[in-house]
């Protein structure tokens, strides 16, 4: 389990919220092997965005931190097809920056 201390906690010891993120991740490992990581990550942000003084802040840091969850949800469900060994030609085109469309290998 990781945990993380923001400067100012006494003695270094973890946010509340954070005791917790462990178990939520190995019981989303536990459904999607890999998904762990993400699903902390959510909540982590929920902690984050509720802590924001304004509206602004919160939607900045919901924006910013929720696409890189977002890429993580589709780079896992791209890892998860990759490993079913089916042909390329079977799977989805993803379009990426630029408009670049590739099959995923």
């Amino acid at each position: 389990m990781v945990l993380r201390c923001e400067s100012g906690i006494a003695e270094g010891k973890p946010l509340m919220e954070q005791y917790g993120l462990g178990e939520l991740a190995a019981s989303a490992d536990a459904v999607v092997a890999g998904l762990g990581p993400l699903a902390a990550g959510l909540a982590g942000l929920a902690v984050e965005a509720g802590r924001a003084v304004t509206l602004e802040e919160m939607e900045l840091l919901v924006w910013e931190r929720g696409r890189e969850l977002l890429c993580g949800v589709l780079q896992l469900a791209l890892d998860g097809q990759g490993g079913d060994g089916g042909r390329a030609a079977d799977r989805v085109p993803v379009r990426g920056a630029g408009g670049v469309v590739a099959v995923p290998a």
